[in-house]
């Protein structure tokens, strides 16, 4: 089998991608995120990056559910604010890092105060 020899520092030249391509997508911004738990409603914002799109992951439900804009929990769902978590999925790339309901209630009260 024949190998491929590079000139010496051409390694040098190719720019690592940047770390949210290697990692995956983004973390979801809190701030701009809201749940009303009495309401049983989730409100996420618009995502601008092409294909983008945000998966509600709950528990009995591997495989995510995709949403857009808002999401009414069904009153015979269980809402564990610690189990369920909203994450940025984008084509070709790892998912991004989950934030949980707990997470969007306890930025929105300190937001409050």
């Amino acid at each position: 089998m024949r190998s491929t020899r590079f000139p010496e520092g051409c390694h040098a030249e190719i720019p690592a991608p940047p770390p949210s391509d290697r990692c995956g997508g983004a973390r979801p911004d809190l701030a701009k995120l809201s749940y009303d738990p009495v309401a049983r409603k989730l409100r996420v914002y618009p995502l601008t990056e092409r294909g983008a799109r945000w998966l509600l992951m709950l528990p009995g439900f591997p495989m995510g559910l995709p949403i857009d804009g808002e999401y009414d929990f069904p009153a015979a769902l269980d809402c564990d604010l610690d189990q369920v978590q909203l994450v940025i999925t984008a084509p070709n790339r790892r998912a991004g890092t989950p934030v949980t309901l707990r997470d969007i209630l306890d930025i929105g009260s300190t937001a409050k105060r």
